[in-house]
């Protein structure tokens, strides 16, 4: 019920001219946007331990649920004892290094 009446209000409010008034940048800020491929770095630098996080997160996950699968087969009655060989020390960082058995 608030909401329409406070959207109406808003509409016709006339806004302050000091509203759209630019901030002057601080010098530490004019250097960092003079040189933009420093600005890059920066935002790589931030991004790059949460992506290995999400990464790690995903692997230990795809890990988790494909452990999960073999577990269920071979509960099953037509598991086969060859691949039961190769699938009786699995490990998580076959994900990320590739060494498969």
């Amino acid at each position: 019920v608030l909401l329409p009446i406070m959207s109406l209000a808003l509409l016709f409010n006339k806004a302050s001219p000091k509203l759209m008034k630019e901030l002057p940048l601080k010098k530490a800020d004019e250097k960092t946007l003079a040189q933009p491929g420093r600005l890059m770095s920066l935002y790589a630098l931030r991004s790059v331990p949460s992506a290995l996080v999400v990464i790690l997160a995903f692997a230990q996950d795809l890990h988790r649920v494909f452990q999960w699968q073999l577990d269920e087969a071979r509960k099953a009655s037509n598991w086969d004892q060859h691949l039961a060989g190769e699938c009786s020390d699995f490990q998580w960082y076959w994900w990320v290094s590739g060494h498969w058995p």
